[in-house]
């Protein structure tokens, strides 16, 4: 019920920080850094479009692996998700059907 709410609050400011990065504006990294971890943290779909994107562009890669060793548990547990050699989140549970 959460996720409702904050992934259109995450899209959101995603989409206002990128918008105001050509003006003047102060604090657009902010925002578009905001936006980015809400989306992170509350959609697997979106954490799937990072992982694709980090496999493809070594700086966002270095970037993301640089917030991740600075933010807090959470952010850095979702971040940990996007990386390239990660799997999905429902990949890496076992599966019951193996187990007998």
């Amino acid at each position: 019920m959460l996720n409702l709410l904050l992934i259109p609050l995450g899209a959101t400011l995603l989409t206002v920080g990128l918008i105001s990065y050509p003006t003047p504006l102060p604090g657009s990294t902010i925002v578009t850094a905001s936006g980015l971890a809400i989306l992170i943290v509350s959609s697997e779909l979106f954490r799937g479009f990072v992982r694709s994107g980090r496999g493809r562009w070594i700086r966002l890669d270095r970037g993301l692996d640089w917030l991740e060793r600075h933010s807090t548990r959470r952010i850095a547990s979702a971040l940990a998700q996007t990386r390239p050699d990660s799997l999905p989140l429902a990949a890496s549970e076992p599966d019951e059907s193996l187990n007998g």
